[in-house]
């Protein structure tokens, strides 16, 4: 008999354990889930709000888009680099109307061919700031209204741009 005993109080004693490890852990589980949502909604949010507030100060996001035609997957070594860095740039032509996405589709490999020479001969120095990149849009937009034949490219959007 004295044997039951000892096996229950000892059943008992871990079940109380169990439960003041649960009722330590839940409540911590809670706050920190808490935590975690305040620090998002009041630190990461408003970040967020700033970039797109200053990307509609920038000019061109300030208007409406057309329909537009991505080119994906530039990849090129800038110039002086010698091998050593690389640049990859997939970008968005804002095309004004459905003629200027069907030029812009038929010159698809001479305006590829173009983006390849502008970005291979252009130095990490140009590519590596917010000022350079908006050099580069203004650029691409004027040169490609050029190959075209038609003023249709309202605007250029760079979808991915990794300089490495």
């Amino acid at each position: 008999m004295p044997n039951e005993n000892s096996d229950a109080g000892f059943q008992g004693k871990a079940r109380s354990k169990v439960r003041q490890t649960v009722l330590i852990l839940v409540p911590l589980f809670l706050f920190q889930l808490l935590l975690a949502y305040i620090i998002v909604s009041v630190v990461i949010k408003p970040k967020k709000l700033e970039k797109s507030t200053s990307l509609n100060v920038a000019g061109q996001f300030n208007r409406n888009i057309g329909e537009i035609y991505i080119i994906e997957d530039i990849v090129v070594n800038p110039r002086e680099t010698r091998g050593m860095r690389f640049v990859n740039v997939s970008l968005g032509l804002d095309c004004n109307s459905n003629k200027t996405i069907n030029e812009v589709s038929k010159q698809d490999i001479r305006i590829r061919d173009y983006l390849i020479s502008l970005f291979s001969n252009c130095l990490v120095e140009e590519l590596d700031d917010e000022s350079d990149k908006n050099i580069l849009r203004e650029k691409i937009r004027s040169d490609v209204n050029k190959l075209i034949n038609v003023d249709g490219i309202q605007a250029v959007y760079f979808t991915n741009f990794i300089l490495n």
